[in-house]
């Protein structure tokens, strides 16, 4: 029966993806007579990449002036405000967030060994292959330059290697972040901590392993009351695998790529629409992990900055050294894209969503969130110029 209804969440996928670009897109929020470009600019945008649903909120001085819904949440639900979505990895910035937390308490260093005798997570890994782990410190797995290279290195990225990881570990179940960091302590790294910048979400995930072993909390616990909740945030949560797991208010996620069902790593032997079962999301959690709400990433990237009315969630000073960017990539500080203007930004997908928050120099922020992914080396530039041109046409602010 659960094949059945896989198979039957698939077709009426299909279904709705084919006719979707031939109906108009539901709108719901309060609507923003200043702010139309951007309901314009939104409906415009999903038209032509036949998304589904989103969510966008818009920040000015630190209140938020816009949140609305657009398209649809799931099969018979409109997309409201306040749905959450998959943010993949806008997920770091959360993470690196709670790191710098306990940095300003000075309960640990970005200049803290990781592995090794004198590391935070001494010991508890097994035995180290590559004696360079050793050398590893917090500053090199906020930066991206810890020496995991996904795209070029030998081990690929293991946090969507579930099932060689599960044998080479012999093990009958998915990997749990623990045992994917043993994995790794068994493999070369593919080159010297701090010299090179190489994308890595097995590096967060390290660091959420951090935040426990400091905090003695549970990663999602820690975030929820150190940085979340102080934030204003009380929706956000972490992501489940399957269909059945969504959370209350959760959207559907919808795969535009064509594929049929793929095989899932969550019920061996069986199949599955790519976004429930083609990867392990439980196993993300300080990399690419958490649900939201555009509302609650607003608040969120209010909170780093601070206004009058955003309370910050750190001091300046903390801040200041999060968004400095790495000798090895200047366009890259500690959980943040950035660029020598002040603004900060990321970007985040996997299969059936994508994602995206930006802060600029000018006191404006944004949130887009799509529950699709549109596999093209065009659509994150489009999707970055589609609020650039919808400012472009605001003339006034609401109060």
């Amino acid at each position: 029966m659960k094949k059945i209804f896989l198979v039957t969440i698939f077709l009426i996928t299909n279904f709705i993806l084919i006719s979707f670009s031939k109906r108009n897109i539901h709108v719901s929020g309060r609507y923003v007579p200043e702010l139309a470009a951007v309901d314009e600019e939104v409906i415009a945008f999903m038209k032509r990449w036949k998304i589904p649903g989103g969510a966008v909120a818009l920040v000015k001085d630190g209140k938020i002036v816009y949140s609305r819904g657009f398209g649809k949440a799931d099969e018979n639900v409109y997309t409201q405000a306040d749905h959450l979505f998959r943010i993949a990895s806008l997920s770091k910035p959360i993470t690196s967030a709670a790191i710098m937390k306990l940095v300003e308490e000075g309960k640990i260093s970005t200049d803290s060994k990781v592995f090794g005798e004198q590391g935070i997570l001494a010991g508890k890994y097994g035995k180290i292959k590559d004696p360079r782990i050793t050398k590893i410190t917090v500053r090199d797995l906020l930066q991206h330059t810890a020496g995991w290279d996904r795209d070029g290195g030998a081990c690929g990225d293991p946090m969507f290697d579930c099932k060689n990881i599960s044998q080479c570990m012999n093990i009958s179940t998915l990997p749990d972040p623990e045992t994917i960091i043993r994995y790794m302590m068994r493999k070369d790294l593919d080159f010297e901590p701090g010299s090179n910048y190489a994308y890595s979400n097995f590096g967060y995930t390290v660091l959420g392993r951090i935040i426990e072993k400091i905090s003695g909390m549970k990663y999602e616990e820690y975030v929820k009351q150190c940085i979340l909740k102080p934030a204003g945030i009380t929706s956000m949560q972490l992501a489940g695998n399957l269909y059945c797991d969504r959370k209350d208010n959760e959207v559907m996620y919808y795969d535009l790529n064509g594929k049929q069902l793929v095989s899932s790593v969550c019920e061996p032997g069986k199949k599955a629409p790519h976004p429930y079962g083609g990867f392990n999301i439980e196993a993300m959690d300080a990399h690419g992990g958490w649900i939201a709400s555009a509302a609650d990433l607003a608040k969120f990237i209010s909170s780093i900055e601070g206004s009058q009315t955003a309370k910050r969630i750190l001091n300046k000073g903390s801040v200041k050294n999060m968004l400095l960017p790495s000798e090895a990539n200047p366009n890259y500080a500690m959980g943040w894209f950035v660029n020598p203007r002040g603004s900060y930004w990321h970007t985040g997908c996997l299969v059936g969503s994508s994602a995206m928050m930006a802060h600029i120099n000018n006191g404006i922020s944004w949130v887009i969130l799509f529950n699709a992914y549109p596999d093209s080396d065009n659509y994150f530039k489009e999707l970055d110029r589609l609020m650039w041109n919808a400012l472009a046409k605001v003339h006034s602010w609401p109060e």
